[in-house]
């Protein structure tokens, strides 16, 4: 009886700590677990591993990782760390390749767009009319298209993207121009044009059928003598000539004027999708004549013109001393200061790009290409070279660029999970910078598709998968739909001009 008491005793002190350090073991093999760990029991030791996780569109394809095929997506697979060959196949598309890094305790994510095996074209738009030349708005979603039979002209608008429960004509005839001496300047969204004929300037709704007789005439003396571009928000015009600029309110039919040129000064502006126009204005500071200094402002334009600083100075070194040395060292990827000492600054500013998504600004010079990151007031250089902004993907958060040394995509931000983006800019791969100045982004913001001589392709981001969509010969139009299945071209040849629907996806 004592010794079952004893017992007792000796087990309900035992116990507690038993479960305490059952409960520490089972809490520990949790938290290596949810950080990647794994036991290998063969060798008897715990390693880090990775997560790949492949979401496809469609989903439900077939997942292989080195040849064996590990389930159908969405699928995510828990691997030791190391490169990997990731497949997806699915029948009837083409199969999705790529060698994939497993970090030690991250997550890889990738989301493959699978493309159709056999794309198939459908004739949407037939026309035995003479293709005489077209324009586009800057999406690329309204083309308009200028055409002639015999002596008679005819001026034709056609929407990539329309309604579901839109059932008007597409292509529509728009216009009835006497002569092929015109001149097109569509509005950014495209449902506005300037034309520009026998020293007049019309305003027409690409939307509809109009007559010369029947449209705005904008109040401008002698259009030619001006370039007239159009302002991002779609409601004004910035006339420029060599010696004025001026804003053009469309809807009041009136101008007001910006500046008056200073001769030998060179002007830098831009518009954004507020409307608001900025202006580069050059300082001469004496005690810097080594830097050339920039005032950056924001012309707020509503009857008057009124004025404040977005940058006060900027300063870029006149020489290219140290470009060179980026140029061979490498660029680099940290956020900067600037100031009159400043060696990643160079060059005279040729243009700027605001985007008020991105909430940044765009900077070209004649040496180097940079981002003002206009929340944290600080730069960071985008390219050692002097780049063309070619477009924003549609979540603002990126942008392609393109210079000497071909296309690169500059991201401004990142999910900090994700380890397989950097801020910063990227080469795009498999792309014939010689051959291509378009590059295009999918509306997800992840694909890209492009114009190589006469093929068009698709590609993911960093230009791997890249896939043939279709070739054609004379394509003066092509476009992806938003919905990423069908991609548009319009084409001509010496029997007409024919717009054509292919499925992709």
């Amino acid at each position: 009886m004592q010794k079952d008491t004893k017992k007792l005793k000796i087990l309900s002190i035992l116990w507690p700590i038993l479960s305490t350090i059952i409960i520490l073991l089972g809490a520990t093999l949790i938290y290596l677990y949810s950080n990647g760990y794994r036991f290998n029991f063969s060798n008897q030791e715990f390693k880090r591993t990775g997560v790949i996780s492949v979401e496809s569109e469609p989903f439900l394809a077939d997942m292989y990782i080195n040849d064996k095929k590990i389930g159908i997506t969405p699928k995510s697979n828990s691997l030791e760390v190391g490169t990997y060959n990731t497949s997806v196949e699915k029948s009837g598309y083409v199969t999705w390749n790529k060698q994939l890094n497993v970090v030690e305790g991250k997550i890889t994510p990738v989301f493959p767009f699978l493309i159709l095996s056999e794309i198939q074209g459908e004739s949407v738009w037939e026309s035995k009319l003479e293709y005489v030349k077209n324009w586009s708005s800057i999406d690329k979603n309204v083309y308009i298209i200028l055409t002639r039979d015999n002596a008679k002209y005819a001026l034709w608008s056609y929407r990539v993207n329309t309604s579901i429960l839109d059932f008007s004509t597409n292509p529509i005839q728009i216009l009835t121009p006497t002569t092929e001496d015109i001149t097109i300047i569509p509005s950014y969204n495209g449902d506005k044009a300037i034309l520009v004929v026998s020293s007049k300037a019309y305003l027409i709704d690409t939307k509809k059928s109009n007559t010369l007789s029947s449209s705005n005439i904008l109040n401008i003396t002698n259009p030619n003598k001006y370039t007239i571009t159009w302002a991002e928000d779609n409601k004004k015009l910035i006339l420029e000539n060599d010696s004025e600029i001026y804003a053009y309110n469309i809807d009041k039919n009136t101008a007001i004027k910006v500046l008056t040129k200073t001769k030998g000064t060179k002007y830098v502006w831009n518009t954004d999708k507020e409307g608001y126009l900025y202006l580069v204005t050059e300082i001469k500071e004496e005690d810097l004549e080594n830097v050339y200094i920039y005032k950056i402002s924001q012309l707020t334009i509503n009857g008057t013109v009124t004025s404040k600083d977005l940058i006060e100075k900027i300063y870029l070194l006149k020489s290219d001393e140290y470009i060179k040395q980026y140029r061979e060292s490498g660029i680099p990827t940290s956020q900067f200061n600037n100031s009159p000492v400043c060696t990643q600054t160079a060059g005279e500013i040729t243009t700027i790009d605001i985007n008020q998504d991105s909430e940044g600004i765009f900077i070209k010079t004649t040496l180097a290409s940079y981002w003002y990151f206009a929340n944290e007031k600080k730069y960071q250089m985008v390219a050692t070279y002097p780049s063309e902004l070619i477009a924003y993907s549609p979540d603002s958060n990126k942008f392609i660029h393109k210079n000497e040394m071909g296309f690169f995509i500059f991201t401004l931000d990142k999910e900090k999970e994700d380890h397989t983006v950097d801020i910063g800019s990227k080469k795009i791969n498999n792309i014939d910078s010689s051959i291509t100045n378009d590059i295009r982004w999918l509306s997800d913001s992840i694909h890209l598709y492009y114009k190589e001589n006469n093929t068009i392709y698709f590609a993911d981001i960093d230009g791997d998968n890249k896939t043939k969509l279709a070739e054609e010969e004379n394509t003066v139009g092509y476009t992806l739909e938003n919905s990423r299945n069908y991609l548009k071209t319009i084409t001509y040849n010496d029997t007409g001009i024919q717009i054509t629907k292919y499925k992709i996806h």
